[in-house]
């Protein structure tokens, strides 16, 4: 059986490729000469419009800011103490810390320390000046409890609170006055704690020594009573009990 030999299908002509047009030529000096009123204009319009934001925002927006730093010390916990102990660890002192930044930024500090005759003399003050030039301390403490800053330094002792104005000689005047408030007011509640305990150590000196005394009178007449002419007699009853009252003595001395 013979196979009859199958014709190949004929290949269609391929088309001829048309050549793409060239994309426009642009020539940037002729834009330049076209549009140079108009660069100029558009840079001119810029540099006006930038000086003008620039004082615009030196009048608005606070550009001088200042920082103080304050540094919570050791103290001495017993009076057998010589030296300060450590405060403890880390999270102590930033309980610590955010203790005295607390106090530090409290109202009645930040109304104290506007009352310094300092804080007068700052260029701030006078936004805060009624009609009659009265510095209304209310309302500036209300702004300045909005602005300022404060935190505390991690790994550090120290705690910070900042503040910015637009005039730089404001800014150190009236976070000094805030940081002497508080370290005026922190100063006098120490001392009144310690004139406290002081009364009361007084009191309590003053009446071990009257025992003190008392208990002498009661070893004088004992000697008187029993006819004793010292301490070193041999033992016995009375010797017993003029040791027992020489311990009283010895340990209210030592109280």
């Amino acid at each position: 059986m013979t196979r009859a030999a199958t014709p190949n299908a004929a290949r269609p002509a391929q088309a001829p490729q048309r050549a793409r047009p060239a994309g426009p030529t642009i020539d940037p000096v002729r834009i330049i000469r076209q549009n140079l009123l108009r660069i100029i204009l558009v840079t001119m319009g810029g540099a006006v419009l930038g000086v003008a934001l620039n004082y615009a925002l030196l009048v608005v927006y606070p550009v001088w800011s200042a920082q103080v730093l304050l540094e919570i010390k050791s103290q001495l916990e017993t009076a057998t103490d010589l030296n300060a102990k450590d405060i403890g660890t880390e999270d102590t002192v930033v309980r610590l810390a955010q203790t005295e930044v607390a106090r530090l930024t409290q109202k009645d500090n930040l109304s104290a320390a506007m009352l310094r005759p300092e804080i007068l003399k700052t260029t701030w003050s006078d936004q805060y000046k009624d009609a009659n030039g009265v510095f209304v301390v209310e309302d500036a403490v209300l702004d300045l409890d909005g602005e300022l800053r404060s935190g505390h330094r991690r790994g550090t002792q120290i705690f910070y609170i900042s503040w910015g104005t637009r005039v730089p000689e404001d800014a150190p005047i009236v976070l000094n006055a805030l940081a002497d408030t508080y370290i005026a007011t922190r100063k006098r509640n120490d001392e009144a704690r310690f004139t406290n305990t002081l009364g009361q150590y007084i009191k309590k000196r003053v009446e071990l020594d009257d025992a003190i005394l008392d208990k002498k009178k009661d070893v004088q007449d004992f000697i008187r009573k029993n006819g004793l002419t010292s301490l070193t007699e041999a033992n016995s009853e009375n010797q017993r009990r003029l040791e027992k009252l020489s311990s009283d003595i010895a340990q209210t001395t030592a109280d």
